[in-house]
């Protein structure tokens, strides 16, 4: 439902995915090996505001598109959301377990 945020339902979705965010690492993988964009930014825009809910298999595919980005991923703004992310990772306060 987030692949097109234009639908009436996505704002309400991506809100709900965003309080799972943390629980999402498999199915954003497999949106992130695609070639649709558009649905990679906005799935990871929903780590935005949570930057603490993305392990380490997820930095992983973030630092491979902000450091080797596709075209469509440079385009679409993919590559610039992920190098924020790694930026507000780097600045997140350390969460105590």
């Amino acid at each position: 439902w987030i692949q097109d945020m234009h639908w009436p339902v996505a704002i309400i979705v991506s809100n709900y995915l965003e309080s799972i965010s943390g629980n999402l690492t498999e199915e954003i993988i497999k949106v992130l090996e695609t070639n649709d964009d558009i649905w990679k930014f906005n799935c990871l825009r929903l780590y935005y505001d949570q930057p603490g809910k993305i392990n380490e298999r997820l930095l992983i595919e973030i630092n491979r598109i902000a450091l080797s980005p596709t075209k469509g991923e440079k385009e679409e703004d993919v590559q610039d959301l992920a190098v924020d992310l790694i930026e507000r990772i780097k600045n997140a306060p350390q969460q105590k377990i």
